[in-house]
């Protein structure tokens, strides 16, 4: 993106933000996950999941990083964008995550608004930003990396 563009978006953001009802808090991390058509499938057997390269946060990666979500409000964005797919294995990967937060005791609530502008803005004022792939994520991430906030790929 042009520099003058970026500084056009940040502009914009600044102009919608005050129409927010809630923004983040500094206590919030924010977990941006790619789903729908970035989950492809799960094996039972193995207990694994099958993702679209650089798109969606892995679920094991997530397990690995159960770190940076303790002593955090842990609000979890998603949405599906896609006709047509298979929303079984996201269902499993988005229980599967509910289940490993539930049990280590992390707080945490789900953002499914169906509007993603309103979700970008929050998004945006994030604090702490969990991405995902894709340019959506990262362009959430360049915004609030300006903001001197903290990014975390554990994709």
């Amino acid at each position: 993106m042009k520099k003058n563009n970026f500084n056009l978006l940040l502009k914009i953001i600044d102009i919608h933000l005050k129409k927010l009802k809630e923004k983040p808090s500094k206590n919030d991390i924010i977990l941006h996950l790619r789903i729908g058509d970035a989950i492809l499938n799960y094996d039972n057997k193995t207990d694994k999941f099958t993702y679209k390269i650089n798109y969606a946060t892995k679920f094991e990666n997530i397990k690995k990083n159960l770190h940076i979500f303790k002593n955090k409000n842990v609000i979890i964005f998603y949405g599906n964008h896609q006709n047509n797919i298979n929303l079984k294995p996201t269902e499993i990967y988005l229980d599967k995550i509910r289940d490993l937060f539930r049990k280590n005791n992390i707080i945490f609530k789900e953002h499914n608004s169906g509007n993603p502008d309103e979700d970008f803005l929050y998004m945006t004022n994030s604090y702490y930003f969990v991405k995902s792939g894709g340019g959506y994520s990262n362009l959430i991430s360049k915004i609030v990396k300006h903001k001197n906030n903290v990014v975390y790929d554990i994709s």
